[in-house]
């Protein structure tokens, strides 16, 4: 479903029921962790768990293409910084 607020670079607008309380902290805890460690395997994994599939396949074409010039760690470290900070604000409340 598609908001009005949406666009391509921010994970998809919550339901109204998920909106409708805080997820707990451990559940909020769990799902940065998991897309910070999917980010760790390769860069854009944890975009595509947060629901991002534009920006994680940008993250893992840049990160592929840079590591080449021995840049790609930058796109690295962006995308896994990217994907806990969107984790923790896609469970927590609006």
């Amino acid at each position: 479903m598609k908001h009005d607020n949406d666009d391509i670079w921010s994970a998809p607008s919550a339901t109204l029921d998920e909106t409708s309380r805080e997820k707990p902290l451990s559940y909020r805890v769990f799902m940065v962790v998991v897309a910070v460690l999917l980010s760790i395997l390769f860069s854009g994994l944890g975009q595509f768990f947060n629901r991002q599939w534009l920006k994680g396949a940008i993250f893992i074409v840049l990160g592929f293409l840079l590591w080449f010039v021995l840049l790609g760690w930058i796109v690295h470290l962006v995308a896994l910084v990217d994907a806990g900070f969107v984790a923790w604000r896609r469970t927590g409340a609006d």
